[in-house]
Parts: C-alpha cells; sequence; structure tokens
C-alpha cells in the first residue's frame, strides 16, 4: 500500500503521540515561567507604550481605574510578586523604546542616580489582557480629564493636543485621533456632534420651532440630549428634519469607538504575534532541553517504533486516551491554532484550573491531562527513551573517531528534532493525532478490521 501502508502509519502515529505528551510537559513548563515573570502583562504594556507613544499619556492610562481593575497585586502568588514584581511599586518603565529610555534617564538623572543603570519594571498585579473598549474608554478618560464623553470634546482635545500638544508624540496621538473620527464619518457611521445639530438647524427657515430648538442645543451638553428634548417637542417638519438626521449617524462616540478599538485591536494582533515568535524559541528550547535529559531522540524512537511491534502496539493502544472523548488525554484545543495567545492560554488557564482572560485570558472549559499522568505515560514506554542504545554503539566506536562523530551528531539531530517538534504546541499534535488516527482507520488491512470490530 506504499506511504500508506499500515506499519508506516503505526509508526507516524506513535511519533506523534509522543510529541503530543511531550509538548503538554514543555508546555506546563513554559506557562510556568510565563505566569511567574508575566511575560504577557509585559508585551502588553510595551505594545501599549509603542502605540501611545507619550509617556505622561500612557501612565495616565494605564493608572486609570478601568485598567487597574483588571488586575491586583493583593490576588498575586508569592512566586509571581517575586518573579515579576518589584519592591519598589512605583518603579518606573524600562523598555527598548526610544521614549522609555529617555523617561528612566530622566528621572534617574532627577534622583542623583546613573541614567544608564537599568530600574527593573513591577509587573505583578498588572493586567496581562485588556479589552479593546476598556482601553478606548480609559484613553478618552486621560485625554478628556472631567470633561462630558462627547464626540464635540474629543475633536476639540485632539485639535488641541495636535497643535499644542508638549512633544510631537502628544500632537501625533492627537492627529491619531482626528484621523479615527473623520474616518468614522462613512456612510452609515456618520459620527454626530451637537455642533453638526446645530449647523442643520441654522440652515433652517426661520420659524418659532426653529428658535425653540437652537435654544435647547445651546443648553444641550452631549446628541442624548438633543435628541430626548427634541421628542418632547410637538410634531412638525423642524422636529422631523432634526430626529432623522440624527437617526443617520450613531448617536454619541459610537461610530469612533469602534474605530478606536479596531486601531487598538490591530496594534494588539501584532503584539500577539511578537509574543507567539518569543514563545516558539522558548518552547523550542525548553522541548531541547526535556528531549536532552529524557533521551527523547527522534531518529531512534522512529527506529525503535518500527522495528518492535510490541512497543509500537502497546503505544498505540494508549492512543485511543487521546483520541477519545473522556479518555485520559483527551481535550478539546482552541480552533485558531495561529493564534498563539489563544491556544496559550487555552493551556495555561486548563493547568491553572483557572479562567482569567486572555492571560488573564478569555474563559475557556478546556481541561489538559496533567502534567504528572503525562509523566507515568511516558515512564511506562522507557525502552523509548534514555542512551542505553547510545551506550553500547559508542562501545563499538571506541577507537573510531569518525563513527564517534556520526554518532555524536546524529545524536543531537535527533534531540533537535524533537524540540522543533514540540515548539508546534500540543494543540498542533492532538489536531495532528487524531487526523493520522482517522487515516490509519480507513486504511487499516482487513484482518484488523475484523479483529477490532
Amino acid at each position: 500500500m506504499g506511504l500508506f501502508n499500515s506499519s508506516i502509519l503505526d509508526v507516524l502515529l506513535g511519533l506523534v503521540f509522543v510529541y503530543f505528551l511531550l509538548s503538554i510537559i514543555c508546555s506546563s513548563i513554559n506557562e510556568f515561567f510565563a505566569g511567574m515573570l508575566k511575560w504577557r502583562a509585559r508585551d502588553l504594556e510595551r505594545g501599549i507604550i509603542n502605540l501611545i507613544r507619550d509617556p505622561d499619556i500612557v501612565r495616565g492610562l494605564l493608572s486609570n481605574p478601568l485598567i487597574t481593575a483588571l488586575s491586583s497585586r493583593n490576588n498575586e502568588a508569592l512566586l509571581v510578586k517575586w518573579g515579576a514584581g518589584d519592591k519598589d511599586p512605583n518603579s518606573v518603565f524600562v523598555d527598548n523604546t526610544v521614549i522609555e529610555k529617555d523617561l528612566n534617564a530622566r528621572k534617574l538623572t532627577a534622583t542623583g542616580q546613573d541614567p544608564k543603570k537599568v530600574v527593573r519594571k513591577n509587573y505583578a498585579g498588572k493586567p496581562s489582557y485588556i479589552p479593546s473598549r476598556t482601553f478606548v474608554l480609559a484613553l478618552l478618560n486621560t485625554v478628556l480629564g472631567d470633561q462630558p464623553l462627547t464626540v464635540d470634546n474629543i475633536r476639540q482635545n485632539a485639535q488641541d493636543l495636535s497643535i499644542n500638544g508638549k512633544n510631537d508624540n502628544q500632537k501625533d496621538l492627537g492627529k491619531i485621533l482626528l484621523l479615527l473620527l473623520d474616518d468614522s464619518q462613512g456612510v452609515g457611521t456618520l459620527v454626530i456632534g451637537v455642533k453638526d445639530v446645530r449647523t442643520l438647524v441654522e440652515a433652517m427657515p426661520d420659524s418659532t420651532r426653529k428658535t425653540q430648538i437652537l435654544a435647547i442645543i445651546d443648553t444641550a451638553t452631549s446628541v442624548d440630549a438633543v435628541r430626548n428634548a427634541v421628542l418632547a417637542l410637538d410634531v412638525s417638519d423642524e422636529r422631523r428634519a432634526v430626529l432623522n438626521y440624527l437617526t443617520l449617524g450613531i448617536s454619541e462616540i459610537e461610530a469612533f469607538k469602534r474605530r478606536a478599538e479596531s486601531w487598538y485591536d490591530t496594534v494588539m494582533a501584532r503584539v500577539e504575534g511578537v509574543y507567539k515568535r518569543r514563545i516558539q524559541i522558548y518552547l523550542f528550547g525548553i522541548g531541547f532541553l526535556v528531549a536532552l535529559i529524557v533521551g527523547a531522540d527522534s531518529i531512534h524512537l522512529a527506529n525503535a517504533l518500527s522495528s518492535n511491534a510490541a512497543v509500537r502496539q502497546s503505544l498505540l493502544a494508549d492512543v485511543s486516551r487521546a483520541t477519545t472523548p473522556g479518555g485520559d488525554f483527551y481535550f478539546s484545543p482552541p480552533k485558531d491554532y495561529s493564534n498563539t495567545s489563544t491556544v496559550t492560554s487555552t493551556i495555561i488557564s486548563s493547568i491553572a484550573v483557572t479562567s482569567t482572560g486572555n492571560m488573564t485570558t478569555t474563559a475557556t472549559s478546556v481541561t489538559l491531562p496533567s502534567t504528572q499522568s503525562v509523566v507515568d505515560e511516558l515512564q511506562s514506554f522507557g525502552q523509548l527513551f534514555g542512551y542505553d542504545s547510545f551506550g553500547r554503539d559508542w562501545k563499538f566506536a571506541t577507537d573510531d573517531i569518525w563513527r564517534q562523530t556520526v554518532l555524536v551528531l546524529g545524536k543531537l539531530l535527533g534531540l533537535v528534532i524533537t524540540g522543533f517538534a514540540v515548539s508546534f504546541g500540543a494543540p498542533f499534535w492532538f489536531d495532528l493525532l487524531n487526523k493520522v488516527a482517522n487515516l490509519r482507520a480507513a486504511v487499516k488491512p482487513p484482518a484488523e478490521k475484523q479483529a477490532s470490530s
């Protein structure tokens, strides 16, 4: 049957199952350090710094009650406080951006310290995820201060920032907010402010009702206030025209909020991409170290599974525990395997048996097998791991330097392959495990099918 004969599929299925089990262990180790050192909180804050680019506004934003309410230092484990915290809760930002280097230098110089000194940022108690709507509301609150949250106030403050900002970063932020306002004024998403309503009414022919509506506009602080007051008036052409105009757009700042949320989400997608690439590198390193410790050489694994039918069948008998709902190693991974944020958050929340929200992640009911059960499973197939066969081969090559070199390089290559495989993550291997198991069932020899039935 060529490539798809049962023996080849059995070896492939066995390898995938081993990679799946090793990935669970490595993901657990990775998530332990990610949680202890608050990697997601760090990347989130760096993303916001690069998004806003002004230290004063960033500080105001991150200290906003809407943001600080997402996490608390008091709720952090002692290990997290030690790993990601700092004795000084007001320690300055430290980042690779020019802004943070300048800010750090200014603060240290002002206190008579060496501006080249690195001060560690305190991430204990910092949120690892900020919903886009929460971010936009906190940003607007920071920019507007105590002013009512209206389109007119947003436009006025954005214009002030773009012209009178303390630095180029504040001016750029003001320009961005104005661009988001302008972008919101499309068909079906027209942003209407009180000034826009006044412009419409002033163009109407003079009448008693026009005067009444203008008086309402003069005292109104928001479009909703104008709408509610105009609704109380008797039916007239002027009343109908104003209400129809308001209906054309999204009252208040909903259209602007959606554009601002999209802007934030776009930047956060890039932050997730950076985190994903870093985690893959970490998983490769962890996978290589685990493979080195337990002797999980992919080349040796493939040879052992292909040459030892008893071990192969014993291992394959346990595959159903991962592919059958309710099995010891079964879990439902997220659908989006390309989103490392989702994949990793699923793993950590299931390991910790918590639902926090995208690091503080989105809630999930996924349950991974315990690390101990995975270790026990791997130990039961100890003949697939270790360095016994390598030691025997080494004895035969005692006086042959070239053969020794080939043995070492071959072993290292097998360990590197295992580390690379583990970097794909448990959800990837779980998905592939099910596909290979289904393919094997489809091409199973008639004798095996009768035996299984």
